[in-house]
């Protein structure tokens, strides 16, 4: 059974921690619910652009400015968040080398998450084998 939702302010902590994680159900929930923490402030900034752009009061070049400041601090807060989420699951997978800022080009994004889910997969697998004999419901 799933633990209750997680607060904001838990999986920040969790993912600030230095705390090395390993493959198991609960790290996967964790990472699973800092997934969507982290999409969830990437959507919140979208939408506050297109509030704002929606907006006639303000001429194109205070659009322009204010698109371009929050670009900057959008960059500098989410950056951190995805930075210490990719060392999350770099450390469930067992990966040795520290993710630095840098690292954080879209390709590596897209082949750290495609592990992730092959190493969920295989888990989810290796427990349904574990439960199942000759195919039967043990």
């Amino acid at each position: 059974m799933r633990p209750a939702k997680r607060t904001d302010s838990g999986i920040e902590e969790w993912l600030k921690s230095k705390a090395i994680i390993g493959p198991t159900i609960s790290s996967i929930e964790w990472i699973s619910d800092a997934i969507v923490y982290v999409l969830k402030k990437c959507i919140n900034f979208a939408g506050r652009l297109i509030d704002f752009g929606a907006s006639t009061y303000f001429t194109l070049m205070d659009r322009l400015a204010y698109i371009l400041k929050k670009g900057i601090d959008f960059t500098e807060s989410i950056s951190q968040w995805v930075l210490l989420l990719m060392r999350k699951i770099a450390q469930f997978l067992g990966m040795e080398k520290l993710i630095e800022k840098a690292d954080l080009t879209r390709t590596f994004l897209r082949n750290i998450l495609l592990k992730l889910s092959a190493r969920v997969n295989a888990i989810s697998r290796q427990a349904l084998s574990n439960t199942l004999a000759d195919g039967r419901a043990i």
